[in-house]
């Protein structure tokens, strides 16, 4: 991952503009732009001492320049752009504890 450029080569590709957030030892990435330029609702984590990708949830709605943030659990990707909706003023929030393969972002109430 690289912090100045804010770009990365993720589980699903390239991507720039995109979220990112350090929980438990993981990073967790969010969303942002592909490698062809549209937005993306995938959330991955990257573990930096085995350097392995995995990909998890997705959201609901594609966003990149997303704010992330995560609290008791939970991460959060609030607000974003995408070319269909422009400006978003939602939340999703995902729960790092659960997992299967049911499991996805949720709107945050």
């Amino acid at each position: 991952m690289n912090s100045a450029t804010k770009t990365c080569f993720r589980a699903t590709g390239n991507a720039a503009q995109f979220g990112h957030f350090p929980v438990a030892g993981l990073i967790y990435v969010v969303g942002g732009m592909g490698e062809l330029g549209g937005e993306l609702h995938t959330l991955e984590s990257y573990n930096p001492v085995t350097h392995e990708w995995h990909r998890l949830a997705r959201m609901s709605t594609r966003r990149a320049y997303v704010g992330v943030t995560a609290l008791d659990g939970f991460i959060y990707a609030v607000g974003g752009w995408n070319e269909t909706q422009r400006a978003l003023k939602t939340v999703e929030r995902y729960s790092v504890e659960e997992v299967g393969p049911d499991h996805r972002f949720l709107p945050s109430a």
